[in-house]
Parts: C-alpha cells; structure tokens; sequence
C-alpha cells in the first residue's frame, strides 16, 4: 500500500553564526553577541519580549529556551534536528515529512558581516543534502541578491545551475526587502533558466524585521517607487510591491511562484472592513499595502496556471486561516494552496504540532502538504511525488 508523503515548503535553519548583527538593527545585534556567552533563560527572554524581538507567553518560554541552545550554540545541522529529527521535544513531523530549508542571503543588506557568510551556509546545506539521514527529507532552496559580491567571483548563473544540478537544491528564494528589485535586470536569466526547467521559486512577501539596513536610496529607483510616503524601514514595501511581480509574470507567464504568507495580512489583527476602508484612503497605509497584496497574490493565483501561496506563519492565526479559506474557496484556487510554518521565526508564537492542526482544521490537508506542493517543486531537474511504495 503507497503511503503518503508530505511537505512543510516553507522552514528555515541558518543559525546565529549566519546572521549579520545587525540584521534587525543594533538592538538586536547586541543581543546576538550576548548569546555567544550566555544561555537563554527568563531574564533575557524577559528582554527580549520588552524590545519588542519575541511576542513571549508562559508556554512559549520552555520552548524558546530549548531551541535557543540550538540557535545559538550551534550551527545549521543542530538547528536542523531540531525541527527534524524530535530530540529536543514534542513536535509535528514523522518520517513522511519532507522539508524546503529556505536560505537567505544576508551578506548584501549592509547589516554587517556574519560569521558564516552566504556562500558557507549554502555550503553545510549542500553537504548536509549528500549525507544521510537528510538526504531525501530536506530540499534546500537557493537564496539570490544580485548585489551579493560573490557574483563579481563567480558568474551567477554557473552558482546557480551548480547548487540546483549538481548539490541538488529544489528552488529558487527571492527576499527582495533585502534591498532589490525582483525585476531587476540581473535576475533576467534565472527567470530564463526556472522557466526553462520548470523551477520552483519562493518569494518574501510581507513587510517584515528583515529588511535592508543601509541607506535605502542607495538601492531604490526613483523611477519604481510606488509608495513616497513610507518612512524608514517601512520603505521596504517598495521593493518588494507586486507590480515588480506582475512585470515579470507579463514577461514569463509561465514561472512558478510561491508568494510566502499568502501576501502576510493578519486578520485577528486587521479586520477585514477596516482594511477594505483603508484601501480606498491615499496614501496607503502598510496594513493596506500588505492588504492589497494578499488580493493581488490571489488575483495572480486565479489568472497564471503556477502562481502559489503558502500559510505559512499566518496559520497561528485561526481567524486569517478562516478567513483566507472562504477567500480560496470562492475563487476555486483550492490546487494553489501550499502548507508550510516558517519555522523557526515562529517559534515564539506557535508550537509546530499546533501550526499543523489549525492547518489541518481548515483546509485538505492532504491537499496543501501532499499534492499541491508534490506538483508545485517537481520540476524538469527533481521529481517529487504525493505518494511513494
């Protein structure tokens, strides 16, 4: 009898050694430091909720101080089992779970310089996909920003065709709010090459603590600016706007996109008449961006036949999962639902046994983990199945 397999395409794994201080600005840098000598308890827990980093309830803390030992102590592999292999609790996943380990490309955002540079944490990823026992249940997916150096080294399109071909990473991850454009003209050949090949590629789309930190002038253009009145990190929403998205897809129509978050509205938060005011006030506030986004990602779902969404983070929220399910039910995009939690940026807010049965509660769920994503990462390189013997 086959037995079904499933797909959380939507985790991540870099430790603190891959994170540049300043990548959620000085504050959090410090905090970083710290943790190469201490080890997390109540009071820097306690700090950390006051600063505004974790959103802290008593029943996170003894999962927050577990994963940390990890996070912090370790390297990718530490951070790996723990979401994989259950030795530091209770969590979700059996062995006919498979993982998408998304990278990020931290080392072009001018947050400083991490311990463990991009091209060293794609490197443990590809040793760790040659080895058992995560060779066939993880599926790393190659971050890219054009404005990394490594690329005046080595010619991008060749370290691309390497990490997919040869190390066998599933996809591409976009994470414009770093600081470009996902239409910049640099990218024109991976577009070229994921629809050639039928890639899958999975985008950032939320305006969230991961932004570029430098001089945001420097990187936006005046000429692609859609939202003048947004202030400091908010600006970020300018790169990553899905008009960007819509010129490419004009251009590729038939590219594979998983648009992470569903567009990252939260509903319990937002309610739905409030935003739908908001949509007609100018200038857009960021809920209202980000509103928008989420319509436009659907938009996008119903009219090209591989455009994606995920729910992943927002399904520790209930209320959005509802909400998100009658929106996907009445524009019959049930086949572009995908599962996937953010691990371990919502570690803090959700445990991922529950992530997975609020998922469960409302959707197929062997719809969106099993034969959605089997189709959405299958491409002309790898194949991934629904079901195996």
């Amino acid at each position: 009898m086959a037995r079904r397999i499933y797909y959380n395409v939507h985790t991540h794994v870099f430790s603190k050694h891959c994170i540049p201080h300043g990548i959620m600005g000085s504050g959090f840098g410090l905090i970083i430091k710290a943790l190469e000598f201490i080890q997390m308890n109540n009071f820097v827990i306690a700090l950390l909720s006051g600063l505004k980093i974790l959103n802290v309830s008593k029943s996170s803390i003894p999962r927050l101080k577990m994963f940390f030992r990890s996070f912090a102590q370790g390297h990718q592999h530490e951070v790996i089992t723990h979401l994989v292999r259950d030795q530091y609790g209770k969590f979700a996943y059996d062995k006919n779970f498979k993982f998408v380990l998304l990278s990020l490309d931290m080392d072009a955002q001018d947050a400083g310089i991490a311990p463990v540079n991009y091209l060293n944490q794609v490197g443990e990823l590809a040793e760790y996909k040659a080895i058992k026992p995560y060779k066939d249940q993880i599926i790393p997916f190659l971050s890219i920003n054009p404005y990394n150096m490594i690329y005046h080294r080595f010619h991008m399109m060749k370290f691309i065709k390497d990490h997919i071909e040869v190390w066998k990473f599933g996809g591409i991850k976009l994470y414009p709010a770093t600081g470009y454009y996902p239409d910049d003209e640099r990218l024109d050949d991976v577009w070229k090459y994921c629809v050639a090949k039928k890639l899958p590629i999975m985008t950032h789309c939320t305006c969230g603590r991961i932004h570029y930190r430098g001089k945001m002038e420097s990187r936006l253009n005046k000429d692609k600016i859609p939202y003048n009145n947004l202030t400091d990190s908010d600006r970020q929403c300018n790169f990553t706007d899905m008009s960007h998205f819509v010129k490419i897809l004009e251009r590729f129509p038939t590219l594979k996109i998983c648009f992470a978050h569903a567009g990252g509205i939260v509903f319990s938060k937002n309610p739905r008449t409030t935003l739908e005011a908001e949509l007609k006030v100018t200038p857009l506030s960021k809920r209202a961006i980000e509103y928008k986004w989420y319509l436009e990602v659907l938009e996008c779902c119903q009219k090209y036949d591989n455009i994606y969404i995920d729910i992943s983070w927002i399904n520790h929220d209930e209320i959005t999962l509802i909400e998100l399910a009658k929106d996907v039910k009445a524009r019959s995009i049930e086949k572009k639902v995908l599962y996937g939690t953010d691990f371990f940026v919502n570690i803090d807010i959700i445990e991922e046994q529950k992530a997975m049965e609020n998922s469960q509660k409302h959707f197929d769920f062997d719809l969106i983990a099993s034969v959605n994503p089997s189709i959405y990462l299958s491409s002309d390189i790898h194949e991934f199945k629904a079901t195996e013997p």
